[in-house]
């Protein structure tokens, strides 16, 4: 028991490693108020944390397509070449979002850059709403038999167990939406995220941490993680 103990100890501090950047919290921006019904939001290019979680972007594009139009909103997508046009653009114009000497950030280059970004979008498009979606690791809590992180709780998957539950403590890596949004003013709208699936099956047969192979199977988790993270314009489920 002591053996198989600290196998799953070491099992879930790996699976947490990579998780270990993404902990921000959610943001809602001073004075939000979302768009009237009706209004026109943008949906920015999607993108993701690794190669692995790319099937799941068109699900999410289309779960935000189907949220925002049940809540009586209007959609559009900026094409990907597009939104690399005016997004350098608009890059240079703040003179560059990296220190040329040391290619450390610029925060304050990178957040005006963003701002105007979304004001340019808001002119041409008439959209009340700019939303950058994109698919992240992150971490989650476990206690006992699940796993509690970003509006989520899930069984933690396992195999090997002979039919009964493990207990686990500690944390693991958890696949969220995270959704970076601006109003037509170019203000912060928000900046939230919404549980979709935890990647890693605990093997205790292989000893060996599996990533799934059905990530976004069935496509409701990921459909479920969007909604969470649009609550500032869906309001509560």
């Amino acid at each position: 028991m002591h053996t198989r103990r600290s196998l799953l100890a070491a099992i879930i501090a790996l699976a947490a490693e990579r998780a270990h950047s993404q902990t921000g919290a959610a943001s809602i921006g001073s004075g939000f108020v979302k768009p009237a019904p009706g209004a026109l939001v943008l949906l920015l290019p999607a993108s993701a944390d690794a190669d692995e979680l790319l099937p799941g972007l068109p699900l999410l594009l289309d779960a935000l397509h189907a949220e925002l139009t049940r809540a009586g909103y209007r959609t559009a997508l900026l094409d990907a070449q597009n939104h690399a046009t005016i997004w350098a653009q608009e890059v240079d114009a703040v003179g560059g979002i990296f220190d040329a000497r040391t290619g450390a950030s610029k925060p304050a280059a990178l957040a005006a850059a963003m701002s105007a970004l979304a004001q340019r979008l808001s002119r041409e498009t008439k959209a009340a709403l700019m939303i950058q979606p994109k698919l992240v690791f992150r971490k989650a809590e476990l206690h006992g038999t699940k796993a509690d992180w970003d509006g989520r709780l899930v069984l933690v998957p396992t195999r090997g167990t002979d039919g009964g539950l493990s207990s686990h403590r500690g944390t693991t890596t958890a696949i969220s939406v995270q959704l970076f949004a601006f109003t037509d003013g170019g203000a912060l709208a928000f900046n939230t995220f919404g549980g979709v699936t935890l990647p890693y099956v605990i093997d205790y047969v292989t000893e060996r941490l599996v990533m799934r192979a059905d990530l976004f199977s069935p496509a409701t988790n990921l459909a479920q993680g969007a909604r969470i993270a649009l609550k500032p314009v869906l309001g509560p489920a």
